[in-house]
């Protein structure tokens, strides 16, 4: 996989959630654009850093292509 998760950018999602999987966390800026649905337009985009859950248990039950 080559990716570690010690950095990882991820739009909208509940701060709570990011809060117990990560060190920290910040708000890097919003996704504002008119030509997006009302519900994908105004999400954070946040910064995540230093994940508590190695990313190689945690991305298969997360992973999803629907």
């Amino acid at each position: 996989m080559g990716h570690d998760g010690s950095v990882i950018i991820i739009i909208g999602g509940d701060p709570r959630h990011h809060a117990e999987l990560f060190g920290s966390y910040e708000v890097a800026g919003r996704i504002t654009t008119p030509y997006a649905m009302p519900y994908e337009t105004d999400q954070p985009i946040y910064v995540l850093r230093d994940m508590k859950v190695p990313l190689t248990e945690y991305w298969p039950q997360v992973k999803h292509y629907d």
